[in-house]
């Protein structure tokens, strides 16, 4: 046999263990396939002398995981998901899913997304969109995500793709007194920084319109605007925002930009697991952009 045979022979198997798991059961997976609860336990038990390991234990009436069956359950169940939608999309281009998960950082999730979920919910109704505002980079294909909106630098990785939605340009800004400090150089061993956007690390910071270039003491760092405000607000340095129109707002006598920052590539971008994006996942997408340009025309 082949290793394409091999590997085509195992997709079965998997996704009848993925129904035990989403079921806790072999019967409930059986009815849910129309199949007989037989051929499902083949499958487990074929994936079990496969791999080595065991991937069940019984608590009552349920099925639970054990660890190597959440490793494996973590590994393919992503992977199966995206075969199967690829799959029913080219049968049916037309298909929509049940639901769509989308990521971002906290800012866009509390300032852009629900009136952009307000707008998908009008053509799609019985969509349910799960939102995961985080500031941390979330695994796409670990946590299921079908649609990503990430800030900072394209990441070019081969495990996504990547669509640019629009360039940005950074902005440092500080309290009155510490953008003294920057303009007439006070900080010889450079000014306290809020390292934000998943910049690499950066030793030094060219200020254009200052003409200057800094030394970075990072004694905070956020992904949280918000939170880097309030840091700034506390005396504890100045923050890089990303100049979406997203909180926090620029306070003359509180909050102040220092100067732009040019990074070449420094993106409002949008990223999803697999070769294309669910019809759903670019309606989505197609509105959040919609959304964006307009407000930032708006400032």
């Amino acid at each position: 046999m082949t290793s394409f045979r091999k590997s085509l022979s195992m997709v079965k198997p998997i996704s009848h263990f993925l129904a035990v798991v989403a079921h806790h059961s072999v019967t409930r997976a059986a009815e849910e396939l129309d199949i007989a609860p037989a051929r499902i336990s083949e499958s487990l038990k074929h994936l079990e002398e496969i791999w080595n390991v065991r991937l069940f234990r019984r608590e009552g009436r349920q099925m639970k995981l054990t660890n190597a069956g959440q490793r494996a359950f973590e590994r393919y169940h992503h992977l199966i998901d995206n075969l199967f939608d690829a799959v029913n999309e080219d049968i049916d281009p037309h298909r929509v899913a049940s639901v769509l998960s989308v990521t971002c950082p906290i800012d866009i999730g509390s300032d852009m997304m629900p009136a952009v979920i307000r707008k998908f919910h009008h053509v799609y109704p019985d969509v349910e969109v799960k939102l995961f505002a985080s500031d941390q980079m979330i695994d796409m294909a670990d946590s299921n995500i079908d649609l990503a909106i990430r800030v900072g630098r394209l990441q070019r990785s081969h495990a996504h793709n990547e669509e640019e939605i629009v360039k940005i340009t950074p902005f440092l800004a500080a309290t009155p007194e510490i953008k003294r400090g920057i303009e007439e150089e006070i900080f010889p061993d450079g000014v306290p920084f809020i390292r934000l956007s998943r910049l690499p690390e950066m030793k030094v910071l060219t200020l254009p319109g200052l003409a200057k270039t800094i030394k970075l003491k990072t004694i905070a760092s956020s992904d949280n605007a918000v939170a880097a405000q309030q840091m700034t607000y506390d005396g504890l340095g100045a923050g890089l925002f990303s100049g979406l129109p997203t909180r926090p707002f620029l306070e003359p006598g509180k909050l102040e930009k220092v100067d732009e920052l040019g990074f070449e590539d420094f993106y409002a971008y949008a990223s999803w697991p697999g070769r294309r994006l669910s019809i759903t996942g670019r309606k989505f997408l197609d509105l959040f952009k919609l959304h964006l340009i307009r407000l930032l025309s708006e400032r």
